[in-house]
C-alpha cells in the first residue's frame, strides 16, 4: 500500500469511529451520563487503557520533557478546549447549527497552513474542501436560531481543533510515539473536564452499569483507536488533507444514526453525505507524480 493511501485509510477509519461513538454517548445519557461526564470518563478510561501498553512497550529513546509539555499543551488547547467549547455552544444554538459552524475547521486548517507554513492546496484538494463544506451544510439541521455567543463558541471550537491538527503535524510533538501522544492528550482532557465539571457542577458519576460500559467503549474506540489512527494518518498526508478527509465523521454519524437510533434521514442529508464521500475520495487520491 502506497504511503499516501495508507495515511488516507487511517484517517478514514478514524473518522468512521469518531462518527460512530456519538451514538454510544447518546445511549449512555439514558443511564445518567451527560456531556461533561462523558468527556471526563472518555479521558479517564483512555488513559487507563493506554498506560499498561506504554509500560510494557520498550522505549529505547527517552522522550524529552519539553515534548511532553507540548503534548499536554496540545491536549489542553486543542482536544480538551474543543470539547468544552462545543458543549457550551449547545446551550445557545441548535446542535445542527453548531456542527455546521464547527466543521469550518477543514477550511481553517487549510488557510492557517497556507499562511503559517506556505503550504499549497491543489485544485483537487480545493474541490474536495468545497464539496465537504457543502455536504456538512446539507446534513445540518434546517432550524436556525441566532445567538451571537453560541456562534462565537462554535467558531472557536473549529479554530481550536485546527490548531490541534496543525500542532501535532508541524511541532516536535509529531516525533512522539502515537501511544504516548494519545496518553498525554487524554490526561489533558480528563483534567480539563474534571475542573470544568466541578466548577459548573455538571460532573456526575451516578451511572447505570450500561452507561459505564458504554463510556468505556467510547474511550476505547474514540480516544485510543480513532485518535491513534488520526495521529498516524495526519503525519503521513499532512494536516490540510487530514482535515478534509475527517469531514467523513458527520456523514458517518448521520448514516449510522439512521441505522442504530432510527433517526430520520432526509433527502438533503443523503445528498450531503454523497458530497462528503466524493470529497473524501478526492482528498484520498495521491497526487500525480511529475517527471
Amino acid at each position: 500500500m502506497k504511503t499516501h493511501t495508507k495515511g488516507s485509510v487511517q484517517v478514514i477509519l478514524s473518522s468512521a469511529l469518531y462518527g460512530f461513538t456519538p451514538i454510544l454517548v447518546k445511549l449512555s445519557y439514558s443511564g445518567g451520563s451527560n456531556g461533561i461526564t462523558a468527556s471526563f470518563l472518555r479521558g479517564l478510561f483512555s488513559a487507563l487503557f493506554l498506560l499498561p501498553l506504554i509500560l510494557v512497550r520498550k522505549q529505547e529513546k527517552r522522550i524529552p520533557l519539553r515534548i511532553v509539555v507540548k503534548a499536554l499543551a496540545a491536549g489542553f488547547l486543542g482536544n480538551g478546549a474543543t470539547t468544552i467549547l462545543l458543549y457550551m455552544s449547545y446551550s445557545y444554538i441548535p446542535v445542527g447549527m453548531t456542527t455546521t459552524i464547527h466543521f469550518i475547521y477543514p477550511a481553517a486548517t487549510a488557510v492557517m497552513s497556507m499562511v503559517l507554513f506556505q503550504s499549497r492546496l491543489s485544485r483537487k484538494a480545493l474541490l474536495a474542501l468545497f464539496l465537504n463544506l457543502a455536504g456538512v451544510g446539507l446534513m445540518s439541521s434546517s432550524d436556525f436560531s441566532f445567538h451571537l455567543q453560541g456562534i462565537i463558541l462554535a467558531l472557536l471550537s473549529g479554530f481550536t481543533y485546527s490548531f490541534y491538527i496543525l500542532y501535532i503535524s508541524k511541532s516536535e510533538v509529531r516525533t512522539m510515539p502515537d501511544l504516548h501522544l494519545a496518553f498525554f492528550v487524554n490526561i489533558s482532557l480528563v483534567t480539563e473536564a474534571l475542573v470544568y465539571g466541578m466548577v459548573t457542577r455538571q460532573l456526575s458519576l451516578r451511572l447505570t452499569p450500561d452507561a459505564w460500559m458504554l463510556s468505556a467503549m467510547v474511550a476505547l474506540l474514540a480516544s485510543v483507536f480513532a485518535q491513534i489512527l488520526f495521529q498516524s494518518g495526519n503525519r503521513i498526508i499532512g494536516a490540510p488533507n487530514a482535515a478534509i478527509i475527517s469531514v467523513l465523521e458527520p456523514a458517518a454519524s448521520v448514516l449510522l444514526g439512521s441505522v442504530f437510533l432510527s433517526e430520520v434521514m432526509t433527502g438533503k442529508a443523503l445528498i450531503g453525505c454523497a458530497c462528503v464521500l466524493i470529497g473524501v475520495v478526492l482528498a484520498s487520491l495521491p497526487a500525480k507524480s511529475t517527471t
